[in-house]
C-alpha cells in the first residue's frame, strides 16, 4: 500500500499574501531589535523571489553591506539550485524522511522537506556574515536571532486573526505551519486519497527547517493526538489545533492563545469567529502581545 503523503494543485496560493504580511512584520521586529543592540541601524538586505512553488524571502542584517549582499546572492543561488534539480537523496533529507516513516508509517512526498532543506542550506551562506536573518518559504520560517521572537499562527477560518503566538528562543529555529490558509496545495491523506482533515492547523518548531517541514506535514495527516504523543521522540515542539488548541511540553511557557479563556496547561479551546478579545492584537502577527500563556498552569 502506498502511504506517501502528497499534495495536489487545485487552488491559488491563498496563503501567499498572509505569508508576506507576517514576513514583513518579523522583519520590522528583528531589524528594530538589532538596531537597539548595536546602538546604530545595521546594514540590511531584503529580497523575494519565486522558488520551489512558493515565494522565497530573505531579510538579513550585518555590519558590512557588500559582504551581506553577496551572502544573500549565494542564499538565492542555493535555493535556485534546489529548484532546478535537487539531489535525488541528500543524506539530511533521507534521514528525516526515514525517521518520519518509522514513527508514523507515512512515506512523505519530498516536496515539503526539500523546501526546508533549501532554507537550511541558504542560511549556511549567511552565517558569519549576517548578525541576524529571517528566511521564509511556503509557510515556513527559519530565524537566526540573538533574542526571542514571536511568530503568529494564522486561524484557517480567518487569516486576519491568529490562533496563537509562539515565542521562539534565541538562536536558530524553524517554525513550520501547515493549514488550509498557509498551504496553496492541500495535503492528501494516503489512507483515503483525500485531503487530510483531522486538524485545522499544525505548527512545528525545530532547530532545522527540513525537520520542521517534514514533521509538520506528517502531523497534519495523522492528527493532533498522535502529533502530541510523537513530539518528544521527534525532538520537536508542536502546536496543534482541531476543536482545541494544544501543544507539547516542549512549548510550555512559550504559547499565548488568542482566546477568552485557556484550559489546563497545554490546552485551550480554539477561538470561534468574533469571540477572541485577544485576536485583534494577535492578528498583527509576530509583534502581537497576547493575553494567555500556559507557563503558570
Amino acid at each position: 500500500m502506498d502511504t506517501t503523503a502528497t499534495k495536489v494543485s487545485e487552488r491559488p496560493p491563498a496563503g501567499e499574501l498572509l505569508g508576506k504580511r507576517r514576513f514583513r512584520t518579523l522583519v520590522l521586529t528583528l531589524c528594530g531589535a538589532a538596531a537597539c543592540r548595536a546602538g546604530v541601524r545595521p546594514h540590511a538586505e531584503s529580497r523575494a523571489r519565486n522558488a520551489l512553488g512558493a515565494v522565497f524571502s530573505v531579510a538579513a542584517w550585518g555590519p558590512d553591506s557588500s559582504s551581506l549582499s553577496r551572502a544573500v546572492d549565494r542564499a538565492f543561488a542555493t535555493v535556485q539550485q534546489a529548484d532546478s534539480g535537487p539531489d535525488d537523496s541528500p543524506p539530511a533529507l533521507d534521514s528525516v524522511r526515514k525517521t518520519v516513516a518509522l514513527e508514523t508509517g507515512l512515506q512523505l512526498e519530498p516536496a515539503r522537506a526539500i523546501q526546508g532543506l533549501a532554507l537550511d542550506r541558504a542560511l549556511i551562506t549567511l552565517r558569519g556574515i549576517a548578525d541576524s536573518a529571517i528566511l521564509s518559504l511556503g509557510g515556513q520560517y527559519l530565524i537566526m536571532a540573538a533574542g526571542a521572537r514571536h511568530v503568529g499562527v494564522a486561524d484557517p477560518a480567518n487569516s486576519l486573526r491568529s490562533l496563537a503566538v509562539i515565542t521562539v528562543p534565541p538562536g536558530i529555529w524553524s517554525v513550520s505551519t501547515v493549514s488550509l490558509v498557509e498551504q496553496s496545495d492541500p495535503v492528501l491523506d494516503p489512507r483515503t486519497g483525500k485531503p487530510a482533515d483531522l486538524v485545522r492547523a499544525v505548527t512545528v518548531v525545530a532547530g532545522a527547517a527540513a525537520v520542521a517541514g517534514a514533521w509538520s506535514t506528517a502531523f497534519y495527516v495523522v492528527g493532533c493526538d498522535r502529533a502530541l504523543a510523537l513530539a518528544a521522540r521527534a525532538g520537536v515542539g508542536v502546536l496543534c489545533a482541531d476543536d482545541r488548541i494544544r501543544w507539547s511540553p516542549e512549548l510550555n511557557g512559550r504559547v499565548a492563545v488568542a482566546t477568552d479563556s485557556a484550559g489546563s496547561a497545554g490546552t485551550a479551546p480554539a477561538p470561534a469567529p468574533g469571540r477572541a478579545r485577544a485576536a485583534a492584537a494577535a492578528a498583527r502577527g509576530p509583534r502581537a502581545t497576547a493575553t494567555r500563556s500556559d507557563s503558570s498552569r
